[in-house]
């Protein structure tokens, strides 16, 4: 599955309007298997709110081999999920009991405290779910 596949409506990607660059990036993706994508790209679309229920599954797996998972940053993907609405994490439980026994190992590798933040809120969170 790719982008391409759960995008409704016109595309509106062929008219000569001016591109910005959350466009240029996701034309830069829309094709790749969303298993393809790389860790940034993941993070990115879930930064956008982009296809959230499909991407949700692929970050958890990502997290799951490593929780300070991150393109720019250490711990962007965790920082990503943190940002979630909770309403996907309600939708997908599974993905959120991984996510749970995951973030047990963000204090023991990082003493960050964005991320410990981060990770404190997606525990919150999922606490409710």
């Amino acid at each position: 599955m790719r982008f391409r596949d759960l995008e409704q409506g016109p595309d509106f990607y062929g008219t000569s309007r001016q591109l910005s660059s959350l466009d240029e990036w996701y034309l830069s993706v829309r094709n790749t298997p969303l298993d393809c994508l790389s860790v940034g790209d993941v993070c990115r679309a879930l930064r956008q709110d982009l296809y959230v229920r499909e991407m949700l599954p692929i970050g958890i797996a990502l997290l799951t081999d490593d929780v300070l998972e991150g393109d720019r940053y250490d711990g962007e993907l965790l920082v990503a999920l943190a940002g979630l609405r909770a309403v996907y994490w309600h939708e997908n439980v599974e993905a959120s009991r991984k996510a749970v026994v995951a973030l047990a190992e963000v204090n023991r590798l990082s003493a960050d405290a964005e991320l410990l933040g981060a990770a404190s809120a997606l525990r919150r969170v999922l606490d409710a779910v």
